[in-house]
């Protein structure tokens, strides 16, 4: 690395010190507990740093500021990379290392190249190859997509050639068919990284292998034939069959230019492989009439339709999880029982910290899929300090439903117990009414407050029970 590379990405060096880090900003006024919230310090019998005889390499979001560190150990024990924790600022799944220096590579360069490695962006840019990214030890991402499609239609992805890099470039083809971006796959020849190529042959033996890329779609369809090709490399009929049948549902995506190219490479007659695309596609819609009495179609399944409190929750729960988890696993669940079965595992899902990027290929229902995607997407919704009061706000708007249900029901059964002359009924009927609506309306004092303790309390009651709670309280 050059001095000049060194600054730019702005490289530090943590000293061999338990506490030169917490001392250092102590002397500052920092207090050890936000130390240890951003990350850089641990506490077991003392406070101690995290990062200890490391080479540091900052790690910036879109607008340069600094919001974690990867520390890589030079000699001695321990793992080979250490990085920060996940905090309120750093999320690695939404961060792209070098994203800060290479937004004007990547438009000029009209693409980007995603590498595994802090080191490898740094040898690129080096290099003249200002476009590279890294994505911070994890899979291609959703939010990680986003970011890239705001610079670039093209995406170059330069993984490791082992199983583990190929894995992952598979599984990322789907993102970029979502997104329309277009994907390449890149490997190198004779080199096991960028900077090991450029080291040995410099930014030219980079070009030149640049112009190897091939389509991801087609590399993705190529690694399929070779998992099932037999001992000899063969591909009989019944196996090309079947890998055909596992690419399907992936090719239905695909733009119908690019479908002579796949059924080429997949050994098979185009008009058969857009005649089973065609197919796919019209799979899941139930046909008008039945060719059987035995078995008559069933009804067409109501499309999901997210109301703007559905969409509003799933944010907080995507982008600010830390600040309403304690509130939505004490609450009445309840709020979501009129949703299909698949919108409240994917609410159960997202509080368990499962990764949003693990949860989307599972999501079959369109509207659910595309909710998700969109609420990815969208950065800036609540700040951190008003997140708990807007869900329980959110919250208590999903089960007031239920509970003016309730009340309507209630003034019905007065009604009748009145003209019955039923005094035992009347007196309870009214007593639960009386409750529902004292309920209802120191939830809404709560709220207003910005009382988190006393709206949780209270959006905790089942709307069944409100009503005695309201009234006992």
């Amino acid at each position: 690395m050059t001095l000049e590379t060194c600054k730019t990405a702005r490289l530090g060096w943590a000293p061999n010190s338990w506490t030169s880090l917490v001392d250092h900003l102590h002397t500052h006024g920092y207090d050890a507990r936000l130390v240890i919230e951003a990350g850089l310090a641990k506490e077991a019998r003392s406070v101690y740093d995290t990062f200890r005889a490391r080479l540091v390499f900052p790690i910036r979001d879109d607008r340069g500021r600094v919001i974690g560190f990867g520390g890589r150990i030079l000699e001695g024990d321990g793992p080979k990379y250490l990085n920060s924790p996940e905090t309120r600022l750093y999320h690695k799944s939404k961060v792209l290392y070098g994203l800060y220096m290479a937004r004007k590579g990547m438009q000029r360069a009209n693409r980007a190249i995603v590498v595994e490695g802090y080191f490898d962006v740094l040898a690129l840019h080096q290099a003249g190859f200002h476009e590279a990214v890294a994505t911070c030890g994890t899979a291609l991402t959703v939010e990680q997509m986003e970011r890239l499609r705001r610079h670039t239609q093209s995406v170059d992805l330069l993984l490791d050639a082992d199983e583990a890099g190929s894995r992952a470039a598979e599984r990322s083809l789907p993102l970029f068919l979502d997104t329309g971006v277009q994907a390449w796959r890149l490997q190198l020849p004779n080199a096991k990284d960028p900077d090991e190529l450029i080291r040995n042959h410099g930014p030219e033996g980079m070009e030149q292998a640049m112009k190897l890329r091939e389509p991801l779609v087609e590399w993705v369809v190529q690694r399929k034939l070779s998992q099932h090709a037999g001992a000899g490399g063969g591909l009989g009929a019944q196996s090309r069959e079947q890998v055909v049948d596992e690419l399907l549902p992936l090719l239905a995506r695909l733009p119908g230019s690019l479908v002579s190219r796949v059924a080429a490479r997949l050994g098979v007659h185009e008009a058969s492989l857009r005649r089973r695309l065609a197919n796919q596609k019209r799979a899941p819609k139930v046909q008008p009439h039945s060719t059987s009495n035995d078995n008559p179609p069933e009804p067409p399944r109501p499309r999901w339709k997210p109301t703007r409190n559905v969409v509003h929750l799933l944010w907080l729960l995507v982008h600010r999880r830390d600040q309403v988890s304690d509130v939505l696993q004490v609450v009445d669940p309840t709020f979501l029982e009129h949703h299909p079965p698949q919108v409240t595992e994917l609410f159960a899902r997202l509080l368990s910290g499962e990764p949003e990027a693990g949860i989307l290929p599972d999501l079959d229902d369109p509207g659910v899929h595309r909710t998700l995607q969109a609420v990815i997407a969208r950065d800036v919704l609540y700040e951190a300090e008003d997140a708990a009061i807007a869900c329980c706000q959110i919250i208590a708007n999903l089960s007031s439903a239920m509970r003016r249900s309730r009340v309507s029901a209630l003034s019905q059964k007065i009604a009748q117990a009145a003209s019955a002359d039923n005094l035992d009924q009347l007196r309870e009927y009214s007593t639960e009414k009386s409750g529902l609506m004292a309920f209802e309306k120191r939830l809404d004092k709560a709220l207003n407050d910005k009382d988190v303790p006393a709206s949780v309390a209270l959006l905790s009651t089942p709307p069944d029970s409100a009503g005695n709670a309201s009234a006992s309280g």
